[in-house]
Order: structure tokens, then sequence, then C-alpha cells
């Protein structure tokens, strides 16, 4: 039984007794209300005090999101890799504004990464990231739009918003760096069809 619970019980049988023993003398009807009014009051103490407890306990979700958010900073990519994947199925996450930042930083980090053939995995997490950066990039802000113009697998999204994400993807291309291997840009393929769709 819990605490409000037996406060509740205690109240109501002792306020029965009070008030329906009008055969005990030594109780006056004045003494009998006082003591009922008193009780009430420890009630609604008890009742404030353990509503200010739970709210000041920080709900599971909130706290494990702030986990997550520092462990988008690790230096081993699958500690990043993980922390995204949880966040990126939390629709009500994805909303926040500081996991929304924390995204698009990410991906910027992820976009100087070198990557190397055989770490698919790698490039399976950065596709994801990207695809989820092109739902809760802030369109406005051209650096956002930037970071996601430099990621491996390109939006269509990008497209949509020619206005900020030309000049982003005109300047990847003259840049031309290549992430798999030395050498020219080997996506300037994709990048010149975005460009043409858009």
């Amino acid at each position: 039984m819990s605490a409000m619970a037996l406060v509740t019980s205690v109240m109501l049988s002792r306020q029965w007794v009070l008030l329906n023993n009008e055969g005990m003398p030594f109780l006056s009807l004045k003494r009998r209300l006082k003591s009922a009014r008193t009780i009430l009051v420890s009630l609604i103490a008890v009742c404030a005090t353990a509503s200010a407890a739970s709210g000041q306990q920080t709900s599971p979700s909130s706290a494990s999101r702030v986990q997550l958010l520092a462990q988008l900073h690790s230096s081993d990519a699958e500690v990043r890799s993980e922390a995204f994947d949880q966040l990126r199925s939390d629709p009500v996450a994805l909303r926040d504004p500081k996991v929304k930042i924390a995204l698009v930083n990410l991906l910027d980090r992820e976009n100087n990464e070198p990557i190397y053939g055989e770490e698919e995995d790698f490039a399976n997490y950065t596709s994801w990231l990207a695809e989820t950066v092109a739902k809760i990039v802030d369109w406005s802000d051209s650096h956002q739009v930037c970071v996601l113009a430099n990621s491996v697998d390109l939006s269509d999204e990008l497209a949509n918003h020619a206005k900020v994400s030309v000049p982003c993807l005109l300047r990847r291309l003259k840049n031309g760096q290549n992430r798999y291997a030395s050498g020219p840009d080997t996506s300037r393929g994709s990048v010149v069809a975005l460009l043409i769709q858009a």
C-alpha cells in the first residue's frame, strides 16, 4: 500500500470515529472538527510533498537521451553508430532541437572520416545518418545544408531546396575531395546529377 493510500485510509477511519461517536461526551463537536481539519491539512501536505518529489525526478527517456548525446562524441565509431541508431528510432527525440544539432554535428564529423572499401557497416551507418539529417535539417541554416551536401550519400531533399543547397554542392565540386582514396572525387557524377535535378 502506498503512503498516500495509507494516509487516506487513516484519515477516513479517524474522521469516521471522530464524527460518528456522538455518544462520547468527552469529545465536543468543536474538537472533532478541529481534529478532522488537522488530518485534512496533513493529507494535503503529504500530497504536495509527493507531487514535488515526483516532479523533480528526471524521466528515464530524457536521462538516456543525455547519455546518447554524449555517446555521439565518442572516439569509437561503433559507439557513435549505436547511439545514433537509438536516437533515430525515437520520433520524440528527433523533434528535440538539441538532438537535431547533435546529429548535424555528427554527420559533419563523419563527413571528414576517411572511408575504406571494407567498411561496409560504416558506409551503411553514414547513409542512415545522412538520410535522417535530411529529414530534420534546418533548411534556413546554410551551414547545416552544406553539412548534408558534403555527405557521401546525397539526399534528394537537396534538390528540393536548391536555393540553399546549390552553393554547397558547387563548393563540393570545386574542392573535389575524395573520401575513398587519394585522387579526384569519384562522387562528382552524383553531385552533378543532383545539380541538374535541382
